[in-house]
């Protein structure tokens, strides 16, 4: 059943990575062309934004939201198999939103990781 859109999945994942690694090279080239701390740490702070930011948890990534939402048109994940071993996704105690909200938790402390005045430069 879910298998009828692994393709689908599959190629979505692979246009996902394309275009991660390529914001990923882009940010490099920036950094390496860095010429002070404080513009290396801004560029790294970017870096790990982009790579925390851009973990594939949208549903055009997971087989079952594709089949159950997409294919098949429901407007509801009660007959997913994935929920009935995570819990469905958006409520508090899935393992997406787990996931999700550790996300969020870590751009919260990545805002924090490098604010510009750590060497006397001013706010």
């Amino acid at each position: 059943m879910v298998d009828e859109v692994l393709d689908d999945v599959k190629t979505n994942i692979k246009e996902w990575f394309r275009k991660y690694v390529a914001s990923l090279h882009c940010i490099m080239k920036e950094l390496e062309k860095a010429e002070s701390t404080s513009e290396f740490m801004e560029l790294k702070k970017k870096l790990m934004q982009c790579m925390i930011k851009s973990l594939p948890l949208e549903s055009e990534y997971c087989p079952f939201c594709e089949f159950y939402l997409v294919v098949n048109k429901y407007t509801s994940c009660d007959d997913c198999e994935y929920k009935k071993a995570h819990g469905k996704c958006n409520s508090k105690s899935s393992t997406w939103r787990k996931i999700r909200d550790l996300q969020e938790e870590l751009l919260d402390a990545i805002r924090d990781y490098w604010y510009g005045y750590e060497l006397g430069e001013e706010k």
